[in-house]
């Protein structure tokens, strides 16, 4: 739907005067207004429950991949609105689903379960950022040591993992520390 009707959504709707935001969010609206993304909503519910059921660890992906940026903590995702100077991974206890991902996001960590096809997943797999819901408390607080580090994170279909990286200020490098981190 987005690659075959985006740009010509974009195109009619700025020849007819509609707000930015509209013209966006037409094609996911379309999406989730499909029975496919209500079914998506269930499945996510019972993957939760099947890695619970079968010991897996309690990750749920959505965007697969590998990111790297200093960790900064907040507790909802509305609250980080402003483009960011420098590249980041959020930790972030709260989302709606609807947020927008602001410059310099390139990570996401959510601290509850989300659709896999909500506004916010649709738009982590369009920009490239990766991104991991995770309700159990005791793994967030592992990776909450971390904030204002500079880490790496990968994500993968099975589990989350990071590490501290060598923390760089400008034309300053500072050693530090690389601590694997694995879930």
């Amino acid at each position: 739907v987005l690659k075959l009707y985006q740009l010509r959504v974009e195109k009619l709707g700025r020849r007819l005067g509609v707000k930015e935001e509209a013209i966006k969010l037409f094609c996911e609206g379309d999406i989730r207004g499909n029975i496919v993304f209500q079914i998506s909503k269930l499945v996510s519910f019972l993957l939760k429950h099947t890695r619970e059921c079968a010991g897996l660890s309690p990750w749920d992906a959505i965007v697969t991949g590998n990111a790297t940026g200093r960790l900064v903590s907040v507790d909802c995702l509305d609250d980080v609105t402003n483009a960011q100077d420098e590249e980041v991974i959020l930790l972030a206890k709260k989302a709606w689903g609807d947020e927008v991902i602001p410059k310099g996001v390139t990570g996401i960590i959510l601290g509850h379960q989300l659709p896999h096809l909500s506004h916010l997943g649709v738009r982590a797999r369009q920009d490239g950022v990766v991104f991991a819901a995770c309700d159990d408390e005791e793994n967030l607080r592992k990776l909450e040591h971390c904030t204002g580090k500079q880490i790496n994170c990968t994500i993968t279909a099975e589990n989350v993992y990071w590490e501290v990286t060598e923390t760089v200020k400008k034309n300053n490098p500072v050693s530090g520390k690389r601590e694997p981190f694995f879930l």
